[in-house]
């Protein structure tokens, strides 16, 4: 299940040992992995709970296999943010099978309570999160998930836990990271959005609009030379940021 108590870092470097090991060889006897990752003292005996906790989101996220007492990876990736991210959204349109029902619930969160609806703060998100008729259905959301829940989504850059709540803005980092996977190097703001950012993470309010989360950021981009956000006049596409009617987005050429 994705509901684990998990932090992010460490889901990243038991996925890359097991991704190092596993495509030079079969697949890691947890043994391995327990006597790497834990750290045992002859007065206290060995707690895995931690690592089981990362390899059971790991799991559930499709990024490794667990079989027999062993693991291997799933995914070859240069960025365990983006390919982690790009199975989170996929678990959550359905794209893949879930290995638990709350599974594909882990960004459909990210998407009702802050993208769809264009908030970026929300205090109490554990009460939020238990009134979304959704998560009723599956029996609710504990306290202790939507805390671990918070840590992750920090980690994988979401946004920030501020004043005990969580403030849901993309930070620059990821979107660089994306704008490094993206294929092209100019494409319609809607093509951009749709065809590429959504891939890995919600990014438009029920109205259509583009959520505050990715358009703050991104206009950020936009004054630091990252990216020439700019009219499109013949274009039959969406116009997104308002008065501005930006329609078309480039890398710039000193980024690419």
């Amino acid at each position: 299940m994705l509901f684990r108590t998990v932090y992010g870092a460490e889901l990243a470097a038991i996925y890359d040992f097991v991704q190092r090991h596993t495509l030079k060889s079969s697949p890691i006897p947890l043994s391995i992995i327990y006597e790497a990752f834990v750290v045992t003292t002859s007065d206290k005996p060995r707690e895995n709970h931690h690592v089981d906790d990362a390899l059971s989101f790991l799991n559930s996220a499709l990024m490794t296999k667990i079989e027999e007492g062993k693991v291997r990876s799933l995914v070859e990736t240069g960025d365990f943010r983006l390919e982690l991210l790009r199975n989170l959204r996929r678990l959550e349109l359905n794209d893949i099978t879930p290995l638990h029902p709350l599974d594909p619930y882990y960004m459909h969160i990210l998407s009702e309570i802050f993208i769809r609806t264009g908030r970026q703060y929300v205090r109490d998100l554990h009460t939020e999160v238990n009134q979304l008729a959704s998560i009723q259905t599956v029996g609710g959301v504990s306290r202790e998930k939507i805390q671990a829940w918070k840590r992750v989504m920090t980690y994988l850059g979401i946004g920030y836990r501020a004043f005990n709540g969580f403030l849901c803005v993309y930070t620059p980092d990821l979107l660089m990271s994306l704008l490094d996977v993206w294929a092209s190097k100019a494409d319609t703001l809607q093509g951009f959005i749709e065809g590429h950012i959504e891939q890995y993470v919600p990014a438009l309010m029920r109205a259509g609009d583009l959520a505050p989360s990715l358009a703050v950021p991104l206009q950020q981009l936009s004054v630091q030379g990252i990216v020439d956000l700019h009219p499109l006049q013949d274009s039959p596409s969406r116009a997104f940021f308002g008065a501005l009617q930006y329609k078309g987005i480039r890398k710039q050429t000193t980024y690419v």
